[in-house]
């Protein structure tokens, strides 16, 4: 068993609070990449989610994560096939500016262990740092996506309004029954998929 180290920060324009919720609200954040395939709450643990996660156009993978809750961000536990589990915890801090009227902002930082068998290291290893260097960037703009569809709109803007929340219903995944998210890889406004871009 070979166990290695993530840590990466990344300041982002969003209001410290925003981002708390967000980290706090698993299914809207992990649907915020387009490599899941579902997310599904345990109906016996509210802390607890089993995951689908696509490796490629051919396989999948499913997992368990257990999260916790803090007051600075997420803690999380995932156990994955072939005995990979990793231990990872996500920390908001304010940025403060001395600028009048700048935009909010928040430094986002997560710190990582991941235990997997020295056969999949790099494997794992190269998967993991390519999308998770992507998250901070990826939540920065879901949180502001979501804080968009928020707003009030006039008469005349309801129709595209509609429109607009339809595509960022299947982007992020919305619930389909019980506690379920399913990913619709089809739709409009999901991306190309992390996992698409070659290194």
């Amino acid at each position: 068993m070979v166990v290695f180290r993530w840590e990466h920060s990344e300041e982002i324009e969003v209001q410290f609070d925003k981002v708390i919720q967000f980290l706090h609200d698993p299914p809207t954040m992990l649907n915020t990449a387009s490599h899941m395939v579902e997310v599904r709450q345990d109906p016996n643990d509210a802390s607890l989610y089993h995951i689908t996660e696509r490796l490629n156009a051919f396989s999948t993978v499913k997992f368990s994560a257990h999260f916790e809750y803090r007051d600075d961000g997420m803690t999380s536990r995932w156990n994955a096939p072939m005995n990979v589990n990793a231990e990872s915890q996500w920390i908001v801090k304010r940025v403060d500016s001395d600028k009048p009227g700048a935009a909010p902002r928040s430094l986002l930082r997560e710190v990582a262990r991941v235990h997997v068998p020295f056969l999949f290291y790099h494997y794992v290893k190269h998967k993991y740092v390519k999308i998770h260097s992507r998250l901070p960037k990826l939540f920065e703009a879901a949180i502001v996506e979501r804080d968009e569809q928020s707003q009030p709109s006039g008469p005349a803007q309801t129709q595209i309004q509609a429109q607009d929340s339809v595509v960022t219903g299947s982007a992020l995944k919305a619930p389909v029954q019980d506690g379920t998210y399913q990913a619709d890889v089809n739709a409009p406004g999901t991306g190309a998929g992390l996992d698409s871009q070659q290194t």
